[in-house]
């Protein structure tokens, strides 16, 4: 803990799962500090967190002494894992990590060394439970299916694979050529003849693409003791592994066969977040992967009201009453789509550094700065001040002519008016810095104060959409208050007095 915050170390930050983490940490009203942990200077999440650091690779060996310290430095109280890989080797040094004083969010290696393994798993629990698929040995794939006991389309995906990569589909024997020893080959979920995308399944599977379509995500979330304190399911598109349509699902006959399975993940070492996948099918609920994490729809979930991120910071680090469970907005449907960050390269010195290399120079030696109320005595006397600094001053006023008269002889200024900015003579992405000293003093009255505040807000919406990276908003030293009391219509117009 720090500065009354509690340090939160976000794994492979710059991972689907990290930034979803990320997003969630950033919706509670805890006093959580966010550190961001990975390797590239370019991960999106890292850019969301309060701070951020790297480490080395996971399967370096310098990976944990590297982890531990930075739980030091940063004075970490919990470390939440970002892959399956990770979470195997936090789990494999959770001892050791907690030693020094940082908790992990993670389940026992027992569980996670099962699930990772996707034909054992389903061997296993189907032994609970019998809604996992069937897994096909390829030396007897050929007398199975000649004696019509199994058919094709089959599936062949890594054993320990994740994100769909590296599946096949089997469409007839001469495809099991493209078979290895290091896939296994299983019975394929195809979404029963009700399902609104059974056909749109088919006709991607018999083009031998690995259709995404109608997979049903459920999210099972434990205690620190394994206890259960929160469940959903959502019925899910995606896109490469990746979750991009969401619509909230509740089965009874889903939450009764998983409802077997939740007492010996438990006895396994099932801790905090658990991802299961699967579809139904026309023989059923047919299960074909679990994750011992959260997922890249974490974020999702919790704008939705299900912050499993939250609610499992709050147990581990003991900051819940005990009566807390999760709940979902059924009311809601989620989507994903690529968005967008703008970063000042000041931000990260490897980036810099790597402009400078591709480049050969800096492109940019000068800042821009905006300078709203350009007209007045303090923002005349900035705008003289900052000439000095020789940085390129952008003069903002409601009347350009009056400001054209004040700086059309010093070089370095170009002269705005506000409409310049809805009309798009003011380009707000290329300024660096704004300084906003406009605003109408107490004498201009109400209309004008209202006009003051409309214009602030637009104004500072543009720098966040744009990010720009340093604002200096300049108070006036007035008080405003209410003059008198106003006989309020439908009609009066909108200022502070109404």
């Amino acid at each position: 803990m720090e500065n009354g915050k509690y340090c939160i170390a976000v794994m492979s930050v710059g991972s689907g799962v990290g930034q979803s983490v990320v997003t969630s940490c950033n919706l509670s009203k805890l006093p959580i500090k966010t550190i961001g942990l990975g390797m590239n200077p370019m991960a999106f999440g890292a850019y969301e967190c309060d701070e951020m650091d790297y480490i080395p690779i996971i399967y370096s060996k310098d990976y944990i002494p590297e982890l531990i310290d930075k739980c030091l430095k940063y004075k970490i109280d919990l470390i939440i894992p970002g892959s399956d890989d990770e979470a195997l080797i936090l789990a494999e040094h959770k001892s050791m990590l907690e030693e020094k004083g940082s908790k992990v969010l993670v389940s026992d290696e027992k569980l996670i060394s099962l699930i990772r393994d996707k034909a054992k798993m389903c061997d296993e629990l189907s032994l609970i439970s019998d809604v996992f698929v069937k897994n096909y040995n390829f030396e007897e794939i050929k007398s199975l299916i000649e004696n019509n006991e199994i058919s094709f389309p089959l599936i062949a995906k890594p054993r320990d694979g994740y994100a769909s990569k590296g599946i096949e589909i089997l469409l007839e024997e001469k495809d099991l050529v493209r078979v290895t020893n290091q896939h296994i080959i299983q019975e394929l979920a195809i979404p029963h003849k009700g399902d609104s995308f059974r056909q749109a399944y088919l006709q991607q599977i018999y083009k031998k693409v690995n259709s995404q379509l109608s997979e049903i995500s459920i999210q099972v979330v434990t205690n620190k003791n394994g206890d259960l304190m929160g469940r959903m399911a959502s019925y899910n598109k995606l896109n490469n592994g990746v979750p991009i349509e969401i619509i909230p699902y509740d089965n009874e006959y889903i939450w009764y066969e998983i409802d077997k399975l939740i007492p010996i993940l438990k006895q396994l070492g099932h801790r905090g977040p658990l991802n299961i996948q699967g579809r139904l099918t026309d023989k059923g609920l047919k299960l074909f992967e679990m994750n011992a994490r959260f997922t890249g729809i974490t974020g999702l979930r919790a704008i939705m009201g299900f912050n499993e991120v939250e609610y499992c910071i709050k147990d581990w680090l003991n900051l819940s009453n005990g009566n807390e469970t999760l709940k979902l907005n059924y009311d809601r449907f989620g989507i994903r789509q690529t968005t967008d960050k703008i970063i000042s390269l000041n931000k990260n010195k490897s980036i810099k550094e790597l402009s400078l290399s591709i480049n050969k120079k800096e492109l940019k030696t000068g800042k821009i700065i905006l300078v709203t109320g350009a007209s007045g005595y303090l923002g005349q006397t900035l705008i003289k001040k900052l000439l000095k600094s020789k940085y390129g001053i952008w003069a903002l006023s409601r009347n350009k002519s009056k400001i054209e008269k004040l700086y059309n002889h010093l070089e370095g200024v170009k002269c705005f008016e506000y409409d310049d900015i809805k009309n798009g003579s003011l380009s707000i992405g290329l300024v660096d810095i704004i300084i906003h000293c406009g605003f109408a003093r107490p004498h201009k009255g109400n209309a004008e104060i209202t006009d003051s505040l409309n214009f602030t807000n637009q104004l500072f919406n543009l720098a966040a959409i744009h990010q720009i990276p340093e604002i200096i908003n300049i108070s006036s030293q007035s008080v405003y208050g209410t003059k008198q009391a106003i006989y309020w219509t439908e009609k009066t117009k909108v200022m502070p007095e109404t």
